[in-house]
């Protein structure tokens, strides 16, 4: 499906990918569109006025943010747990566990940044409560790990770097054990699990997106993830919406691709 002129054209993205070519993504929509209007997830005006509260419900969008990195942390601590098992007089543990460090850290790390800075505080208390223990629960423990390593390092002890590892794979419990006051903060389930409540909140998510798209006469593009548009083009999220122009990401980016090798070889 192509963008539509004259019309609110919601469109699937994967964030990382769209932020590193926003401007021009900005150029392109407005000439395939004919309005300036662009919108990134979080800043569509529900029903279209400036002053509402953004179409992106942020309750919605802090409970399934901090879905997501328990479950990351918790595929991390797994992920500890085994290299942390690791015998000291291996050969191989040394780099197991800088291949711990630099890359599944690492990558935890780059994640933990991006979830973290797409929220921020609601009108809901006991949201913002729950969400930023989970945060600052994370920090401490990967604070107290990074000190340990850097003294393990120093001193070259490898059985202080396994220590280290495991007890941070002990501290999955200590953070998953703070999900139920995130599930109630929200309404969720009290047996869902990290994974049950970022799908569950992802839905939800969708169907406010929609509802605003339906309310809204604006037109433009108004650029969502794509698991977004899938809920709502399936009908997962359950939002009739006969206005607004549904792109997937794939076809936006076969658009933009094409009209990007004809205009900025």
């Amino acid at each position: 499906m192509p963008l539509r002129n004259n019309a609110l054209n919601v469109v699937g993205e994967n964030h990382k990918e769209s932020g590193a070519r926003r401007n021009l993504e900005m150029e392109f929509c407005q000439e395939k569109s004919g309005s300036p209007n662009y919108w990134k997830e979080n800043e569509f005006p529900d029903g279209g006025a400036d002053d509402d509260d953004g179409a992106d419900l942020m309750e919605l969008r802090a409970a399934h943010g901090v879905a997501l990195l328990i479950k990351v942390f918790e595929g991390l601590c797994d992920r500890a747990n085994e290299v942390g098992a690791i015998p000291a007089v291996d050969p191989t543990a040394g780099a197991e566990v800088t291949a711990f460090v630099t890359k599944n850290l690492d990558t935890f790390n780059q994640t933990r940044q991006r979830i973290k800075n797409s929220w921020q505080p609601t009108r809901t208390d006991v949201v913002n409560n729950a969400v930023q223990a989970v945060y600052d629960r994370i920090d401490h423990v990967l604070d107290t790990y990074k000190k340990i390593m850097e003294k393990a390092v120093v001193k070259s002890q490898i059985a202080m770097q396994l220590q280290a590892t495991q007890l941070l794979a002990k501290a999955r419990a200590d953070v998953t054990g703070l999900l139920p006051d995130v599930l109630a903060s929200v309404g969720a389930s009290a047996s869902d699990t990290a994974d049950t409540l970022a799908q569950r909140m992802r839905t939800q998510r969708s169907a406010f997106m929609g509802f605003g798209a339906a309310m809204s006469k604006l037109k433009g593009v108004w650029k969502i993830g794509d698991g977004h548009i899938d809920d709502l083009i399936t009908g997962a999220a359950k939002v009739q919406n006969r206005t607004a122009n549904f792109v997937t990401k794939d076809d936006f980016n076969n658009e933009f691709n094409t009209w990007r090798a004809l205009n900025h070889k």
